[in-house]
């Protein structure tokens, strides 16, 4: 009897251990029924809820209560005010039942702060975006004005210096008239694909930007392209190599641009003049191939992945002029055909820029 008297003291001194350890826990300790219905809660619990012990116990916990890995769960007290606890639970029993105890820890100020944290990044990273698109328009500003400068302050002086010789010679000869008309042609073609290559860029960044596919004979297009770019300049020789014919469904004045993109930026790349090598072909893929290559400076490997994006230039300096951005829309004409675009540098120099494109094109893209 003493042994069974000594015992049931310890028993009970543990029970009040254990007791004074769930009252004093930070946590919150709830007990819930197989019904959900809560049968214990602690003062940490009543904190928690913002509800007293008699309003807790008795009445539903009002929330899923399994057992397994630890969960965010939302805290709805009164006054509808929400916080968040991570809950664990575990199976036990009450009252000669089975139940499952809930410990809940207040996590409420963590998620807070961590939200003012993801805040505050993600105004930093908006304020960094915007300050880099001010900057990138501020680029594009000064470069733009400088490229449109050039074509326009050629008209005005060639315009000029035809009046003030019309003025002292009365007539103009018939060769010096033809120069002057050339130089003007050629200036105003190159202000107009300049302020064509502006609104594509407003086209794309809007999503506005979209083919109308008909039947078209490439062969022929890519010829009459390489002729007209030919009259452009005398250090180089265009040579076209291909089928006598290459039918495909795509946007005729959208390849006619891409063609001249590339013609003119092979020009432009090789200042010393020599071979530019067109070549149009079929693909194993049912795919239009097109390969522009020139002899010029190249593309040095490290910018070659940067090379198709908006405003990029590849040789920055003052002897090749442009915005970077003839390359970028051609990118986004041959996507919008359901194509790609690449670019490398042959073993014996120049850049030679590639193009596939399927030959039908059963809808428009749209492209991002």
């Amino acid at each position: 009897m003493l042994f069974d008297a000594e015992l049931a003291r310890e028993l009970e001194a543990t029970r009040e251990q254990l007791r004074n350890l769930i009252e004093r826990n930070a946590d919150a300790i709830v007990v819930v029924d197989q019904n959900g219905v809560v049968r214990f809660a602690n003062p940490a619990a009543e904190r928690l809820f913002r509800q007293s012990r008699q309003e807790l116990i008795g009445a539903p916990l009002g929330m899923p209560v399994v057992v397994g890995e630890i969960t965010e769960v939302d805290i709805v007290g009164q006054g509808d005010e929400v916080g968040v606890a991570e809950m664990r639970v575990v199976e036990t029993e009450w009252g000669g039942a089975s139940a499952r105890l809930a410990v809940l820890r207040d996590i409420t100020e963590r998620k807070r702060a961590e939200q003012q944290r993801e805040l505050l990044f993600q105004e930093q990273v908006a304020r960094a975006q915007a300050e880099e698109a001010l900057r990138e328009r501020d680029e594009f500003l000064a470069l733009a004005s400088h490229e449109l400068k050039t074509p326009a302050a050629t008209l005005s002086a060639t315009a000029q210096l035809l009046h003030r010789q019309l003025e002292r010679q009365g007539n103009l000869e018939r060769e010096q008239l033809d120069r002057a008309l050339e130089r003007l042609q050629e200036q105003s073609q190159r202000l107009g694909r300049l302020v064509d290559r502006l609104l594509d860029v407003s086209r794309i960044n809007a999503s506005r930007l979209t083919i109308e596919p008909e039947p078209t004979n490439l062969v022929a297009l890519v010829a009459e392209v390489v002729a007209a770019n030919q009259l452009t300049t005398s250090r180089h020789t265009i040579m076209v190599q291909g089928p006598d014919e290459l039918q495909a469904v795509v946007d005729r004045d959208r390849v006619t641009q891409v063609v001249n993109n590339l013609l003119d930026n092979a020009i432009k790349y090789s200042p010393e003049g020599g071979l530019i090598e067109v070549n149009l072909s079929r693909t194993a893929f049912d795919e239009a191939c097109l390969a522009v290559r020139d002899h010029g400076v190249g593309i040095p490997e490290d910018q070659r992945d940067m090379l198709f994006e908006r405003f990029y230039r590849a040789h920055d300096d003052d002897q090749f002029s442009g915005m970077g951005l003839g390359l970028f829309v051609t990118r986004h004409v041959v996507e919008l055909h359901g194509g790609s675009i690449s670019v490398d540098s042959p073993p014996d120099g120049g850049a030679r820029f590639t193009v596939r494109v399927p030959l039908r094109n059963d809808s428009a893209h749209t492209v991002h």
